[in-house]
């Protein structure tokens, strides 16, 4: 590389000179005043390619009073004149300062780097190296653990000191980054109480054998709520160096709640089940069946008593018809319950219809019901999700909500199905319904859930309460 060098100066510029083009990056040498007396092609080369930046800055610039007037408008200019000041008066041995210098068409980030160069008559090096792939890779990191909620830490072993730990913790864990390291007992300390023994005998014996872990436990927050962690561990091992830990920790608390919810949920569908085939066998035994022991008791009376008159006779067997259309009737209203034969033969907004005019038919409430460009062809899963979440919602008005009317309406668009359940009872609290112990609420979400849709309820107390149900027509 070729230098520049102010005319009569010193000889020592050319072993400066050698130097400079040796070096890894836009090198500059500056005097005892802050004057530059040499720079590398690349500095140059450097300046010309970035006008806004380091053009004109050339042998024989004074580059503090530069970077002073840079300062008036920017703060990295000013903190590279507080240290340029302090190297040139010996205060600190060294000064590092990242700055983001971008191109027209690529972000770019660069390090400056002032030392003092005794040997070149308490001059001072200035090197700027670009630092673009370093940068770009630490924020990629940053913006992964910011999005997974997650904390990088090192510990020394078998003592479990915290001797690094990333700034996320403040967020996840309620304490400050220094808080680890000036309390080196902090996290056994907040270990939670039910998992403290278990979690350091587990940790000491994987170090103690020497293998990488990770396990499940709780911690105390600094609020004093409790949170679920996940803990993976990596022993390291450096030449010279003791061992120590380097982990990573996340922060599982939302899995856990949904697993324990998954828990309730299953097995309030165990429960479900039980209820609904006690109801039917109840249905069967204590209805059915015994209105069916009336109609054999009344054939029988028939078959061994002498009738007076024929008239009689078919009076009498006129009566066990009705009986056995009546049967026949409410076998057909427990079938459809289980399932509709509608839903299959002639598709959801005929089935919908129909169970719309026979709740109305069968309870005192009005259940009105319109469809609006539903498409013909409708996926038969999302058909009878939709259809169990009407039914839910009807049998939730009809037992709860003492309402007067009701108004069912499922509408299409190309992309989606909507499902309205629209009542005028008395409302309700829906956090304190989807945390309690029926299955009606939590199944119809989970039904939209798994279809890969969107559920809400509109409701407040003594304002009604609209049921929504929106699935794509591309549901799994």
């Amino acid at each position: 590389m070729a230098v520049k060098r102010v005319p009569h100066a010193s000889p020592s510029l050319d072993y400066i000179a050698a130097v400079l083009s040796s070096m890894d990056g836009n090198a500059a040498l500056l005097d005892a005043e802050g004057k530059i007396v040499a720079v590398s092609e690349a500095w140059e080369r450097f300046g010309r390619d970035n006008e806004a930046s380091l053009s004109g800055v050339g042998v024989g610039t004074d580059y503090l009073q530069v970077c002073r007037g840079a300062a008036k408008d920017s703060e990295t200019a000013k903190a590279v004149v507080d240290g340029l000041v302090s190297i040139l008066n010996g205060t600190k041995p060294i000064f590092h300062c990242d700055y983001k210098c971008d191109s027209p068409d690529t972000l770019r980030w660069f390090r400056l780097t002032l030392t003092p160069w005794r040997a070149a008559g308490g001059r001072v090096l200035a090197v700027h190296r670009e630092i673009t792939h370093d940068k770009l890779a630490t924020e990629v990191q940053s913006r992964i653990l910011r999005s997974v909620r997650a904390i990088i830490w090192n510990a020394d072993a078998p003592s479990f000191r915290t001797t690094f730990v990333s700034g996320q913790t403040e967020e996840i864990l309620g304490f400050p980054s220094h808080a680890w390291l000036e309390e080196p007992d902090l996290w056994t300390k907040q270990l939670h109480p039910n998992d403290r023994e278990w979690v350091l005998e587990f940790s000491r014996k994987a170090v103690e054998e020497g293998r990488n872990h990770e396990f499940n436990y709780r911690l105390v927050k600094a609020d004093g709520d409790t949170i679920w962690l996940r803990q993976v561990v990596s022993l390291v091992r450096e030449p010279g160096q003791p061992l120590h830990l380097s982990g990573i920790t996340f922060d599982i608390s939302e899995l856990k709640d949904a697993e324990e919810r998954l828990k309730i949920l299953g097995g309030q569908i165990l429960k479900a089940q039980d209820d609904e085939r006690s109801r039917i066998a109840r249905e069967l035994h204590d209805d059915i069946g015994q209105r069916l022991a009336f109609v054999s008791m009344d054939l029988g009376r028939l078959e061994y008593t002498k009738t007076e008159s024929i008239t009689s006779l078919l009076k009498a067997i006129g009566e066990i018809k009705t009986q056995v259309s009546e049967i026949s009737r409410d076998l057909a209203g427990l079938s459809h319950d289980l399932h509709s034969r509608l839903l299959d033969s002639r598709g959801l907004v005929s089935a919908s219809d129909d169970f719309c005019r026979e709740v109305s038919a069968r309870r005192d409430m009005l259940v009105s019901f319109r469809s609006e460009r539903m498409p013909s062809n409708i996926p038969g899963a999302i058909s009878l999700g939709l259809f169990r979440i009407l039914q839910e919602a009807l049998q939730n008005a009809v037992k709860h909500s003492r309402a007067k009317s009701v108004e069912v309406v499922l509408s299409g668009s190309p992309h989606f199905i909507d499902l309205s359940v629209e009542d005028d009872g008395k409302g309700f609290d829906p956090k304190e319904a989807l945390m309690g112990k029926g299955l009606g609420l939590t199944g119809m979400e989970e039904r939209v859930r798994l279809l890969g849709g969107e559920f809400s309820i509109d409701t407040r107390p003594l304002g009604g309460a609209i049921v929504r149900a929106r699935v794509p027509l591309s549901a799994p």
